[in-house]
Formats: C-alpha cells, sequence, structure tokens
C-alpha cells in the first residue's frame, strides 16, 4: 500500500514540474517576440495618439501560404487618415454619358433657332446646302482664328472643340461671357468670312449654345430612358450620369428632364461645369474613383465618344463605346446580368390588353 502511494506521488510531481517548465518555455519565449508582436493592434494605436514616430506592424504569416499577404509589414504614420479599404466584390458602377446616349438634339428646332432664312440665303450664294457638322467645323475654325489658342482634348460630335469652348464647358466661363467674348473680335468676324452670308449661318449657329436654346432643343430617347430608370430602381446605387456641359444647361437640364434626374441621388449626376473637369482628361476620372472610394475595374463608361473610351480604358475603367440603343441595353443588361427583359415588359402588358 506504501508503495503504491509513493508511486502516486511521483506522478503528480512530475505533472507539476512539468507545467512549471512548459509556464518557463512560454514566458522565455514571449520575452524573445518584437514589441509589435506582445502588444495588441488597439495598443499601437494608442501609442500612435502620443507619439510623432511611425509604428510598423508586422502581421503574422498565415498557415496557409497561398493567403499571405504580399506585403507583410503594414507602416501608419501618426495622425494618418485611413481611406476604408476597397472591396474586391465591389459591384459594377455605371457612368452614362447624356448627349446622344438618353438625350439628342432635335435637327428641325435646331434649325429654327439658327434660322431658315440664313440656311436658305446660303444656299442661294454658294450653291450648296451645308449639314450641321458642316457648319460645326466652321464655326470652330472661327473661334481659333479668333483667339489663336490650340483645339483642347475634349469633343463635341467627335471633333475636338477650341479652347474656349472648354473654359465654357468647365465653367470658367459663363455662356455670356463665352458669347461676349466671340462677338467682341470684330476685326477677326470681318476677315474670316468670305461672305455676308456664311457670316450670318455661321455666327446664328451661335444661338444654340445659349442654356435656353441648348435645353429647348433637346428630346429624351424613350427606349434608352426607360432602361435608364429600370436600372436605378434595380441598382439605385450604382448608377450615375457623368457629362461634359455647362454649369447654366445643366440646371435647366434637371428641371425640365426630371423623369432621368429623379430617378438617381443627387450627387450622381456629374457634370463639367459643376466639378471644372471634363473628359477626357484623366482627372475627371480619377477624381470620381478617389472621392467615392471606388474600383476603377469596377467603373464602366457609357459614351459615345471613342476618345474618351480609349482615355477611360487606358486608367483600367470597363467601357462600352454607344453606338446604338439595343446594342447598348443588351450589353449593360450581360454586364449586370439581368435576366429579364426590361425593354418588353410594356410591350408584353400590350399584348394582353389587346388581346
Amino acid at each position: 500500500m506504501q508503495n503504491k502511494n509513493k508511486r502516486w506521488l511521483i506522478i503528480t510531481s512530475l505533472i507539476i514540474l512539468t507545467g512549471i517548465l512548459a509556464g518557463r518555455l512560454f514566458l522565455s519565449h514571449k520575452n524573445n517576440l518584437p514589441v509589435e508582436q506582445q502588444n495588441p493592434p488597439t495598443e499601437l494605436l494608442a501609442e500612435q495618439q502620443t507619439s510623432s514616430e511611425p509604428i510598423v506592424i508586422k502581421l503574422p504569416s498565415p498557415e496557409n501560404k497561398d493567403l499571405a499577404p504580399q506585403n507583410e509589414t503594414v507602416l501608419i504614420l501618426p495622425n494618418q487618415e485611413l481611406t476604408p479599404p476597397i472591396l474586391p466584390d465591389q459591384p459594377y458602377h455605371l457612368f452614362f454619358d447624356l448627349r446622344h446616349i438618353l438625350l439628342h438634339s432635335s435637327g428641325t428646332t435646331a434649325a429654327k433657332a439658327v434660322g431658315v432664312s440664313n440656311m436658305f440665303w446660303y444656299t442661294v450664294k454658294h450653291k450648296h446646302t451645308p449639314n450641321h457638322l458642316e457648319i460645326q467645323a466652321r464655326l470652330f475654325e472661327f473661334m481659333d482664328y479668333c483667339t489663336k489658342q490650340p483645339r483642347g482634348a475634349a469633343l463635341f460630335n467627335n471633333e475636338p472643340m477650341p479652347a474656349i469652348m472648354c473654359q465654357w464647358i468647365c465653367g470658367a466661363l459663363t455662356t455670356q461671357q463665352f458669347l461676349d467674348t466671340l462677338l467682341s473680335y470684330q476685326t477677326e468676324i470681318k476677315e474670316f468670312f468670305v461672305s455676308q452670308e456664311e457670316k450670318n449661318l455661321v455666327l446664328g449657329t451661335l444661338e444654340l449654345l445659349k442654356p435656353d436654346v441648348i435645353c429647348k432643343i433637346q428630346r429624351p430617347i424613350t427606349k434608352m430612358v426607360t432602361f435608364f430608370q429600370e436600372c436605378c430602381k434595380q441598382f439605385p446605387d450604382q448608377i450615375y450620369i457623368l457629362s461634359n456641359w455647362d454649369r447654366e444647361s445643366v440646371n435647366l437640364i434637371r428641371r425640365e428632364f426630371s423623369q432621368i434626374f429623379d430617378s438617381l441621388p443627387a450627387h450622381h449626376s456629374i457634370f463639367s461645369g459643376e466639378t471644372g473637369k471634363i473628359k477626357p482628361h484623366a482627372d475627371s476620372f480619377n477624381e470620381i474613383t478617389q472621392r467615392m472610394n471606388l474600383d476603377p475595374k469596377k467603373c464602366v463608361l457609357i459614351d459615345d465618344s471613342p476618345e474618351n473610351v480609349r482615355a477611360a480604358k487606358a486608367l483600367g475603367w470597363r467601357t462600352i463605346l454607344h453606338k446604338n440603343t439595343d446594342r447598348t441595353i443588351h450589353k449593360i443588361k450581360k454586364l449586370l446580368a439581368i435576366k429579364a427583359n426590361i425593354s418588353k415588359t410594356k410591350k408584353k402588358k400590350k399584348n394582353k390588353h389587346g388581346a
């Protein structure tokens, strides 16, 4: 019996001794670790508030090497504002251009604004009826001749805009300042135009750049606007308008076409006249992704200008070059994985009523 008690006493002593040795080994290992690994992250953040030195955190390597971060050292500077990380599963954010995609200009209304008589007498004098692109080209040449400045990178009907027009579109000039500046070049006006009829026609085209006239000649592209509204309902935080438009016209357009702008949050309609940044300049795209903390790879530009599309693509954006409404709608549906054909919803309802 005594031998049995001695045996249990020896076993108990060995267990206690093993525990003491293990505890000492653990404490010795902890003391050999760097300070950064001994302290929890909350202590590090507390030290950051009182210290002016950068704080380095070494992240522990996970057991699965495939999950290991590319850089295991995080440097936190004092008083540094940390931006929230971009999530890898961020949804797509679609940026629609306005002109030629959601709105188009009425040729008849535009012709009336320019003056039908101006077009008639020009045709009689020069025995040629110019189209709107020819008149626009001549107007842009007149602006270049007056200002002696190189063209900008921004496009209007796929033609580079004169420098003074870019300033107007960016909000640096009001419409009145823009027009008054051009009409103040009296000597240049006399020298540039080859006839009185050409002068009347080209300068009459300036009427189309007045905010009230710009708004008056716009018409909604019904099928695209309907699809846009449905997209805003299904994806309320992912739809935007990004367009080059002067500040004064924007205010009128928003009121006139409330069916477009009421479909999305106010800060989701972005215009060059308000931001001072114009497509296709890189800062017009970078400012959006930085301010809204968006991944460029998850941003999609829908635009009819090849130059704007190329610029966005170079910055990592996805792009859809708009050529016609059906093709653009198809691409957007595919991108957003929209299974239901939104554009056919009303047709099915009409067929049921008809039946």
